[in-house]
């Protein structure tokens, strides 16, 4: 058996359990099995998994003959040796020595979020679990794949389990937290979302590897002001995302109305947002000495207001969210 079927697995399960614990939320002893399986294997799955790409469908390039023989003769003609035959027609799952060093790491983390969830409530809440696999879920597809849509998608699933997970933490001021930052939230996503748009609407595809491709060999003109404005665009969403100025108020204070367990999973979502976002505009506009000052410049400032910010707090929250 191919060893990268675990790939996506690392995603899948999170997932299933996840939907199992939310319809078996009734019965918290079936809920607690499921919870402890599913947290077990986060951490076990990247460790079994086998180095490689995963080809959602099976759909792999053409140049490694990935639908040649279902295409007509003449059409093979006209790609074969073109840079279409080097396209990703299929989502890509992508997993190295660096994605599983994150993503068991990561697994640990939920692991311990999940069972710290289960020990410190008498009935299991079903609800409550099915939103930390969610996140854990797309967290693990964050490091993962190596599309930018899907990205997306994931983006904003866990956006909206954040906000779940400050709503049902029963702290003072939640509601008020949850809704200023699902309104940042829809904000920060549509730019996000806009801004791949218009990468797909000069390259045709959404596919990161592709798009670098493209870019690098001349096919679009890297100077293009839409790509410029694109840029912008995504660099606006992973400041949203990772909590970086003008949004690290609002994410300080999500730390410190979540659950214990709840602001574990809130914290790695930063963490892998902040890295996987920026590796992804880092690999697509990495030739704009615009775009690499602009991260650099938010990143300093970020540190030295947080280095403040986390000086003057009383919640040991806040100073970790800081």
């Amino acid at each position: 058996m191919d060893g990268t079927v675990f790939i996506p697995l690392m995603v899948i399960i999170p997932i299933i359990c996840a939907v199992l614990v939310n319809l078996l939320h009734e019965h918290s002893g079936i809920s607690k099995i499921f919870g402890y399986i599913g947290a077990i294997c986060l951490p076990i799955i990247p460790l079994v998994a086998v180095y490689g790409n995963h080809f959602f469908g099976g759909y792999q390039p053409l140049a490694n003959g990935g639908l040649s023989v279902a295409l007509p003769e003449a059409a093979n003609s006209i790609i074969s040796g073109s840079f279409l035959e080097l396209f990703h027609p299929a989502i890509t799952y992508a997993f190295g020595p660096g994605q599983q060093i994150i993503l068991f790491v990561l697994g640990l983390v939920a692991m311990c979020a999940i069972f710290i969830s289960i020990a410190e409530t008498k009935k299991t809440s079903g609800v409550y679990l099915y939103m930390l696999f969610m996140l854990s879920a797309a967290l693990m597809a964050f490091v993962l794949t190596d599309d930018i849509f899907n990205l997306y998608v994931f983006f904003e699933i866990a956006a909206l389990v954040q906000v779940g997970l400050i709503l049902v933490s029963r702290v003072r001021g939640n509601y008020e937290t949850g809704l200023k930052y699902m309104l940042l939230g829809e904000v920060g996503g549509s730019f996000m979302l806009l801004g791949i748009a218009l990468i797909l609407g000069l390259t045709g595809n959404v596919n990161i590897s592709d798009i670098v491709m493209m870019i690098h060999s001349g096919l679009v003109n890297p100077s293009n002001p839409v790509l410029l404005f694109a840029a912008g665009m995504l660099i606006y969403g992973w400041l949203y995302a990772t909590g970086l100025p003008p949004f690290n108020a609002i994410k300080s204070e999500i730390y410190s109305k979540g659950l214990p367990s709840g602001s574990m999973l809130l914290q790695s979502f930063s963490v892998i947002a902040c890295i996987s976002i920026g590796l992804v505009i880092i690999r697509i506009f990495g030739y704009l000495p615009t775009a690499q000052m602009a991260m650099l410049a938010v990143s300093v400032i970020a540190m030295i207001l947080g280095i403040c910010m986390a000086m003057v707090q009383d919640d040991y929250k806040r100073i970790i969210a800081y």
